[in-house]
């Protein structure tokens, strides 16, 4: 997935801090939810055909947000409709 939007969270900050309860290992790239758009798909997620490259989708994720792609499994996704930006779909 490459990464279009992702937001910086109290969690980020604080886990930069040293002072979250559920520490992440180092290194950390925070972002603990996305925007983006399917660039490649794993031979699960073609054989469910739930999804096809090209499509906008989110997710929640532990970490990683913040970067410029992220690899997840298809069903910790799902699909942002047609026609909502990016940044509302993240608030959502």
């Amino acid at each position: 997935i490459k990464i279009e939007c992702s937001s910086v969270t109290l969690q980020d900050c604080m886990i930069r801090r040293g002072k979250w309860y559920d520490m992440q290992r180092l290194p950390f790239i925070p972002g603990s939810d996305l925007v983006g758009t399917i660039v490649d798909l794993g031979t699960d997620a073609l054989r469910e055909g739930r999804f096809c490259i090209g499509e906008r989708v989110a997710a929640v994720v532990p970490s990683g947000g913040n970067a410029k792609y992220i690899r997840l499994d298809y069903q910790c996704v799902i699909r942002v409709p047609e026609g909502v930006d990016p940044v509302m779909a993240l608030c959502l």
